[in-house]
């Protein structure tokens, strides 16, 4: 009796919770309409303008290099891929795909390998460590090209990612070689109207996830009023 008790304070509180966050969140944007308006349009000038320009034609030609790709177990590059991870070469599709195309293609490609017996469950936990990246395009197109305004620094920053993605592998690699019965992977059909679907559809949930975080951080900025809160608040919503 005391535990169901209990159990309908703490939901009756979460209630009351949900209740009193909406409240003030509704109270903010009537207060602050304006900052949050101005948010909105910074980040829907944001994406129309350097994001989708950068990011779409390059969704596409990733479902194109994709298609295109196929590996075999004793080429050079599967040798060296199974030395340096100790992971069975079947997963080297997906770090290369999750070097190009990011998440979520690396770890989609690695669990359809992992669903086809081509790797074990341990590579798979691995491989999901160190593949799950931004893409290329967005880090040196987007983020260096799109917003710093100089494709070097997006270089810059893709070669840190990378690096850093490649020495957590190399940390967290299996003391022994694992091999199973993998041969090849075969090339895909492509699909250009699909590409094009999910390509429009990926640019619009990135394009969402920009624009309310840049009302989020104008909100914020309006209240605090403080550059440096503000820049520690961007920088988690960044992450976030």
């Amino acid at each position: 009796m005391t535990h169901c008790l209990t159990i309908k304070r703490k939901k009756h509180f979460k209630e009351w919770l949900v209740a009193v966050i909406c409240i003030i969140a509704t109270i903010l944007l009537l207060v602050f309409s304006k900052s949050v308006k101005d948010g909105i349009n910074s980040g829907i000038k944001l994406v129309l303008f350097n994001i989708i320009p950068t990011l779409f034609p390059f969704f596409i030609l990733s479902d194109l290099w994709i298609t295109a790709f196929g590996v075999k177990e004793k080429s050079r590059l599967s040798i060296i891929f199974q030395r340096i991870f100790h992971i069975n070469p079947a997963g080297l599709p997906a770090l290369l795909i999750g070097m190009i195309c990011g998440f979520p293609l690396g770890v989609k490609s690695a669990v359809e390998y992992y669903s086809q017996g081509l790797i074990n469950k341990d590579e798979l936990e691995i491989l999901c460590g160190f593949i799950n990246n931004p893409s290329l395009a967005f880090v040196i197109s987007g983020v260096g090209l799109g917003i710093y305004g100089n494709i070097f620094d997006g270089i810059f920053l893709y070669s840190t990612v990378l690096l850093s993605a490649l020495i957590v592998g190399i940390i967290f690699r299996p003391k022994n070689t694992t091999r199973a019965n993998m041969t090849y992977i075969s090339r895909q059909s492509f699909d250009f109207t699909a590409s094009i679907n999910d390509a429009g559809l990926s640019c619009i949930k990135i394009g969402a996830f920009i624009i309310f975080f840049c009302a989020l951080i104008s909100l914020f900025s309006a209240i605090v009023k403080n550059d440096a809160f503000t820049s520690v608040f961007a920088s988690v919503c960044e992450i976030g």
